[in-house]
């Protein structure tokens, strides 16, 4: 149970960097 809620929580993290990495390239583009 412990377990599952860290691995939960770390996905969720990745997913938050992903969205927070496209964002940031996005705006890289928009700005050139």
């Amino acid at each position: 149970m412990v377990a599952s809620a860290l691995m939960s929580d770390s996905f969720n993290n990745v997913e938050n960097a992903n969205r927070n990495l496209s964002v940031g390239v996005m705006a890289m583009i928009a700005t050139k």
